[in-house]
């Protein structure tokens, strides 16, 4: 870092610039999380370049470009370290997300692009040691993040916009959207610290193509038609198992103009509603 620190005082001013550079970004995490496993093992260098200002207590951050191994962010922010805990707020852009690389080694990936909620499986064993949330009373934090697009296994979404905030313990995703499969996409969560953890979730999705959905998770095309997709979810519990044991919710699938390898769904609908006629 290069710059002044005006010492002597309570709450120094700051005037820096900040440089800072790692070649091993995972190494460097597990420097901090132990068991930090991500499903790419080298996902590159961390480097951070800004200008400080402010003071010590509330300091701004601008001109910020942080490279975490794939991703280059760029934005701007601030950090409250005045009393209680420390509140970060950041305002940040990039291009291209890819999710896999980052997520634990051996965590399924969707390759299928449809809607899906965790079920009781014989094909899986839910985990039953318990969840550590208490990271979520370290700080408070808001958080915005416009990409350009996030990919997730079969899911590629385009314009994506996140609103993020974390306060006591209690994170808060407000808004997740973007375009997917020529529709949209919106979603907004909530997880909340405690001796029994909460989870919920809203997903929606709107006039998305199922031939693009088809061709991104098979590379075969043989429906067509346009889906809308809604579901609400919530659980509690301090474990997987515990949390997919308890996971209520509801949900709805619509398809207008739905053809499947050239059989017409809403004439065979019609046909089989005149059956149920006198």
């Amino acid at each position: 870092a290069k710059g002044s620190y005006g010492a002597g005082s309570d709450d120094p001013a700051l005037d820096l610039t900040l440089d800072a550079a790692h070649p091993d970004l995972v190494g460097l995490a597990r420097v901090m999380a132990p068991k930090f496993n991500p499903a790419k093992r080298d996902l590159g260098p961390l480097k951070v370049t800004a200008r400080v200002g402010g003071t010590a207590r509330a300091v701004q951050i601008s001109n910020l470009e942080l490279i975490t191994g794939p991703i280059k962010l760029k934005g701007k922010g601030g950090l409250d370290l005045g009393d209680g805990r420390p509140k970060l707020n950041l305002v940040l852009g990039t291009g291209r997300i890819e999710v896999d690389p980052w997520l634990p080694a051996g965590a399924p990936s969707p390759k299928v692009a449809a809607p899906a909620v965790p079920v009781k499986s014989a094909r899986r064993e839910w985990s039953r040691d318990r969840i550590d949330t208490s990271g979520l009373m370290a700080a408070d934090a808001d958080i915005t993040l416009d990409a350009e697009q996030v990919v997730y296994g079969a899911y590629v979404i385009d314009n994506a916009k996140l609103g993020a905030i974390l306060k006591d313990g209690v994170l808060t995703l407000n808004k997740f959207a973007g375009g997917m499969f020529g529709g949209s996409i919106v979603a907004s969560g909530k997880l909340a610290h405690g001796s029994v953890p909460s989870v919920g979730l809203n997903l929606e999705i709107k006039q998305a193509d199922i031939r693009k959905a088809a061709l991104a998770a098979s590379g075969v095309a043989k429906v067509d038609g346009v889906l809308d997709y809604q579901t609400d979810m919530s659980s509690r519990g301090a474990s997987e198992h515990a949390l997919v044991s308890a996971l209520s919710g509801t949900g709805s699938i619509l398809v207008r103009d739905g053809v499947i390898e050239g059989l017409d769904l809403p004439i065979v609908s019609k046909q089989l509603d005149k059956l149920n006629r006198p």
